[in-house]
């Protein structure tokens, strides 16, 4: 309903109330078809309450038509200043509504190639893709073909884990991330691996708690899911998707492969190292396409988040029924501070309820949001990641969204990320030049056993124990923060020169 026919409707109920008291007659032409006399109090009352009952009708949909008015400047500069201050090489953003897109623009560029970033350039979704998971798991409830109280085990025999309640885990856990599947769970080796070698991956694998007992986010969850789709329908998951979820709803910049992602105009994801975004490709993940890998712009997510809003309908393809994309929104599980629903977190920004996702990978960061009392979506999609920091691509997201509901987006940082990152490094530089000195020292130092002891036993900790406190190991580590892992390894080389000279000296006395 637009804003004009929202006022002349509360405008026609107001009327009809305001006849009412005084006794006239509202011809037929004024009050939307229906003929009011007013010839007893009986008919006055009735009639006063038809008034009534307009304006109530009419009042949120006027609220709509005002929010989706939005003021494309102070988008366009909230943006450009928060990719400024966290150094964002290329970002793209849209805002719809359940009719259409309202604002869509592209920043910066896709890489080294120049390129310039627009509302169609694909980027890597990270976690937003469990939010396209979870709607192929409930088209094949809706189908009859899978149950959500069902056992994963009726759908995938194969699936074995060390912990015995493993055989007890259903389909909704998975989609909550209550399974007690551990966010560390083991990964099958190799980029080529695929969902069935993720499965079998877990095989040795203890449950972190009870099934059903708590929420603990784990990608591992979805990549079960995205094997049961599989299985169930007889497709390859990247196959449904594309046929039964990108295609019905015009997703024509949205891709299973990257390597068509890639001569589409994939933007070249980045990571920052010491502070700098460095352009940096990683090898395509096919069986992590049901929790981090699949490929989308952000005209795409616009029409994805439009289906979703209006219920799983769009231009006349339904994708889900209106039950369906309810019980997706529904948070099954509850933690401090937000809900966890289907592929979807619920929780509040500003003074509208949200239902959103984000998607953080190594070289991409990105975020889902909508208002849906508002009939609102944001999706932001940035062509950089970091480990350091808080995601500037779901800052801006929730910025959009307040601004596109007529809110202010909250305060930005008082550090922005890029100084932060700097600082990291200058510390990184200060530590590296005092190991120096300590090595320098060490080989005029007179042999000292303590002190070789505690160098290299610093070591040994280092690089034995960082992998087991991070939860997984050194090519992981480079992969997510190829900074850090090269300056820790340096530290580490450097720690053990300094031990192994300590140990030799420059004289044959013993010194603690």
């Amino acid at each position: 309903m637009t804003l004009r026919r929202s006022l002349s409707t509360i405008l026609l109920g107001v009327l009809s109330v305001r006849a009412t008291a005084l006794g006239r007659e509202v011809s037929p032409n004024v009050s939307l078809g229906v003929p009011v006399e007013v010839t007893s109090a009986r008919q006055d009352f009735r009639a006063m309450l038809l008034g009534l009952a307009i304006v109530i009708a009419a009042v949120p949909s006027l609220v709509r038509a005002q929010a989706v008015d939005i003021d494309d400047a102070k988008i366009r500069e909230f943006v450009t200043a928060a990719m400024r201050a966290d150094a964002v090489p290329g970002l793209a953003v849209v805002v719809v509504t359940r009719d259409g897109t309202v604002y869509a623009e592209g920043f910066g560029t896709t890489g080294s190639d120049g390129e310039t970033i627009t509302p169609d350039t694909p980027f890597v979704l990270g976690s937003m893709s469990k939010s396209i998971t979870a709607l192929a798991v409930m088209q094949l409830v809706e189908a009859g073909r899978i149950e959500l109280g069902a056992p994963v085990r009726l759908y995938l025999p194969d699936f074995v884990m060390a912990t015995a309640a493993a055989q007890d885990i259903t389909i909704r856990q998975l989609l909550a991330h209550t399974s007690g599947i551990p966010t560390k769970a083991a990964r099958a080796d190799g980029d080529e691996s695929t969902l069935a070698d993720q499965v079998a991956a877990l095989r040795n694998v203890n449950l972190e708690r009870e099934p059903g007992s708590a929420h603990e986010y784990s990608s591992p969850n979805y990549q079960v899911l995205g094997r049961i789709v599989e299985v169930v329908s007889g497709d390859p998951f990247g196959s449904y998707v594309a046929e039964y979820i990108f295609a019905p709803l015009g997703m024509r910049h949205s891709y299973v492969d990257a390597d068509a992602a890639r001569t589409a105009g994939l933007a070249q994801g980045h990571q920052m190292m010491f502070g700098v975004a460095v352009a940096r490709e990683l090898p395509a993940e096919p069986g992590r396409l049901p929790t981090a890998a699949l490929m989308s712009s952000a005209s795409d997510l616009g029409r994805f988040m439009r289906a979703q809003l209006r219920g799983g309908e769009l231009d006349g393809a339904r994708v889900a029924s209106e039950s369906s994309v309810a019980a997706m929104h529904q948070p099954l599980f509850q933690i401090e501070g937000f809900g966890y629903a289907m592929g979807w977190r619920v929780s509040d920004i500003g003074v509208a309820r949200a239902v959103h996702h984000g998607g953080i990978v190594p070289n991409y960061r990105g975020k889902m949001v909508m208002l849906p009392e508002l009939g609102i979506g944001v999706a932001v999609l940035t062509n950089v990641s970091s480990v350091i920091g808080s995601p500037t691509s779901h800052r801006i997201a929730d910025g959009v969204a307040a601004i596109a509901s007529g809110q202010d987006p909250a305060p930005s940082p008082r550090w922005p990320l890029r100084w932060i990152l700097m600082a990291a490094a200058i510390g990184v530089l200060l530590i590296t030049t005092l190991q120096l000195r300590g090595l320098v020292k060490a080989a005029r130092a007179p042999r000292s056993l303590g002190a070789a002891a505690r160098e290299i036993g610093f070591v040994v900790v280092l690089l034995l124990g960082l992998p087991w406190f991070v939860g997984f190991g050194w090519t992981q580590m480079w992969r997510q923060a190829p900074d850090m892992t090269l300056w820790i390894v340096v530290a580490a080389v450097l720690g053990l020169a300094t031990g192994l000279l300590r140990l030799r000296g420059n004289s044959a006395d013993l010194h603690e």
